[in-house]
């Protein structure tokens, strides 16, 4: 595995790694690296924005579309959705 700071690897680039997409510190680190890269090399920062356009918004995160999340815990119930109409019961409490 590439390593900064090392030679690259033959074929002159770096292998990929895998981040789990909770990996919020390691997510945050290569976020840093591309900014840091994108500030050194202007052409890789057009190349970097030019991908995010195409690629970087997940589909459920497209406008019109609903992307909710939950973590932790609740007391109480939890709704989650998109143009709720009419009432929402849960029985008694």
């Amino acid at each position: 595995m590439w390593r900064r700071g090392e030679a690259e690897p033959a074929g002159g680039e770096p292998e990929p790694v895998t981040i789990p997409y909770d990996d919020e510190e390691r997510l945050r680190r290569l976020a840093d690296l591309l900014v840091e890269r994108s500030r050194q090399d202007p052409q890789f920062g057009r190349d970097l924005a030019a991908w995010l356009r195409e690629f970087g918004e997940p589909a459920e995160r497209k406008a019109g579309s609903v992307y909710n999340t939950f973590s932790g815990t609740a007391s109480n119930a939890v709704i989650q959705g998109r143009d709720f109409s009419g009432s929402i019961n849960f029985g008694p409490q």
